[in-house]
């Protein structure tokens, strides 16, 4: 079974440095892709983020697509959660490998935005590759 409070627990409660949160969001992509369906359902079936306020928005966004994307990998319903007005960025933002590829042109922010992945983008946050670790 995935415990995703514990691979998210280094977000919760610190200054959130972009090396842990690549940390972090890369051990729950790595644990998901090996995962069972029933792992996979289970582990984003609860809203993980609810008792943390402090944590980033791009974050509560980043999981709140996660969890519709592999909801709807399996075509099961989504989970009530990923409705939340809080689980919504007001603008479009990019996951932070995208934003340091960006650093000196808008180019790969316009492939990454024609390639992202609906349920992130639901959302309001351009990602582009999910449960593909190894």
């Amino acid at each position: 079974m995935i415990n995703v409070k514990n691979i998210l627990a280094p977000l919760f409660g610190v200054p959130q440095e972009d090396w842990t949160v690549r940390i972090v969001f890369s051990e729950l992509d790595r644990q998901l892709t090996k995962a069972s369906k029933e792992e996979r359902l289970s582990a984003v079936r609860e809203d993980h983020m609810a008792a943390y306020n402090g944590l980033e928005p791009r974050h509560r966004a980043y999981m709140a697509g996660l969890a519709e994307y592999i909801f709807d990998l399996y075509g099961e319903q989504h989970p009530e959660w990923v409705n939340k007005p809080s689980y919504f960025l007001p603008e479009v933002a990019y996951e932070d490998s995208i934003e340091k590829l960006s650093k000196e042109t808008d180019l790969y922010k316009q492939i990454a935005l024609r390639k992202a992945i609906p349920q992130f983008m639901r959302h309001n946050i351009v990602v582009v590759d999910v449960l593909s670790a190894y």
